[in-house]
């Protein structure tokens, strides 16, 4: 029998590969219990390898792609309409000087928001805009902050979050396999 993931060949029987260590299906129920505890999607045969031939025609694709509004990506969408629609209203609460900006801020997220959940083009690039947008809020507060109030200060700790927020957030959508799957950049 030989391995589906190395090409090992195991003595017959033999529930996990002596040199990779992954499970070795030796039986129908092996193959459905790895279908559902792994990621990989099995084509062509479903039975164990028991020659070299069979293993050649074996083959395990690892090509399963993160795709879709999920995870950590549904998690920004999420956190983008509450903070935004949290803006928004704010803004007509407790106008400041800075109402405008939130209330421009807010609109501008749930549109982000919505073009990341329907998954429009520009979406990433929008998200991106939004989150330098912040980052750079973020900074101009911390600086303005700083110069006139203690650092102790609420507003001064809510302007480092802002800003971090937006660095950090900008940095996955840069890096996440599941925002390229997704959107096709």
């Amino acid at each position: 029998m030989f391995c589906i993931h190395c090409g090992k060949e195991n003595p017959s029987g033999s529930k996990y590969c002596s040199k990779c260590g992954k499970l070795v299906a030796i039986s129908d129920i092996d193959v459905k219990k790895h279908l559902e505890n792994s990621s990989a999607n099995i084509e062509k045969s479903t039975a164990p390898a028991e020659t070299k031939e069979e293993y050649k025609n074996f083959t395990v694709s690892k090509d399963t792609k993160l795709t879709g509004v999920a995870g950590w990506l549904a998690l920004f969408i999420v956190g983008i309409f509450l903070s935004s629609l949290l803006n928004i209203i704010g803004t007509f609460v407790d106008f400041t000087t800075w109402g405008l900006i939130d209330l421009a801020i807010g609109i501008y997220g749930v549109y982000v928001g919505y073009l990341l959940s329907k998954v429009k083009p520009n979406a990433v690039k929008n998200a991106k805009i939004y989150l330098i947008i912040n980052a750079v809020l973020g900074l101009l507060l911390i600086i303005l902050v700083y110069s006139t109030v203690d650092p102790t200060d609420d507003l001064f700790s809510v302007a480092w979050r802002t800003f971090i927020y937006g660095v950090i957030w900008f940095w996955y959508f840069s890096a996440s396999k599941r925002v390229k799957n997704t959107y096709q950049q």
